[in-house]
């Protein structure tokens, strides 16, 4: 599934510079250092034991991929669309997890480190298609200053397969999706066609399904669904074509 995400990207990037290039607008590639990060975790399960669940857990750097199309709309304002690529990232610690019922916190530590075990073991991206609005701020030489805005959705993978294995579970489905994706940031032009960036941004997504657990060789069939939100900030080098 992660392969046909990455050929539907390149695609989608080839038809906007073939397509647009001749437009009032120019294409922007971007190079990205996710500084590491946060992922809160909201989970409803149906094992009694575990019941509801919230947690934050830290995330490591990692590079990203962009790619934006602008038409300027006024000497201020230009207006634009995205996507983004995340490579690959990890759950490196749970900092926090806490329950929404009354659970003992010896099942709350076997929860932490199953969440590490199945998370960190996991690779899981977000993929964002986004809006884009910028502002450019007036300046008399090359080191121009702008504010810009991102506000669109962003596609969730997530693979728990071979997770759930090492974890003793057998995996019985996983379903992914994404959600709402925003980001707020600040750039400055270093030259014609190259910009430095720094960008806060969330990313919403959510992962469900069931897995067995064997207990004494009796199977037990077990539902969950936990929501995913990603927080970074980000450091870019931006290209102007």
């Amino acid at each position: 599934m992660k392969k046909v995400y990455i050929i539907g990207v390149l695609i989608f990037v080839m038809f906007l510079v073939n397509g647009l290039s001749a437009a009032e607008g120019y294409p922007v590639f971007k190079l990205q250092f996710d500084f590491p990060g946060e992922a809160e975790l909201d989970g409803d399960f149906s094992d009694p034991d575990s019941g509801s669940i919230t947690g934050e857990t830290d995330v490591e750097d990692q590079i990203s991929l962009g790619f934006e199309y602008f038409r300027p709309y006024n000497e201020r304002w230009e207006f634009g669309f995205g996507v983004s690529y995340h490579l690959d990232r990890n759950i490196t610690e749970v900092t926090e997890l806490k329950e929404h019922e009354n659970f003992d916190e010896d099942v709350l530590e076997g929860l932490r480190d199953d969440i590490i075990i199945m998370m960190g073991m996991s690779d899981w991206n977000f993929i964002p298609v986004y809006g884009t609005a910028k502002y450019n701020f007036a300046a008399e030489n090359k080191y121009k200053p702008y504010l810009f805005g991102h506000l669109g959705y962003n596609f969730f993978n997530i693979d728990l397969l071979n997770a759930l294995e090492d974890t003793g579970y057998a995996n019985n489905g996983i379903d992914e999706e994404g959600g709402l994706y925003y980001g707020l940031g600040a750039g400055v032009n270093i030259s014609a066609n190259t910009a430095l960036e720094l960008m806060y941004s969330v990313n919403n997504g959510n992962v469900e399904g069931e897995y067995t657990v064997y207990n004494n060789g009796n199977p037990t069939t077990e539902d969950f669904d936990i929501d995913i939100e990603y927080s970074k900030f980000t450091l870019a080098l931006a290209y102007k074509f």
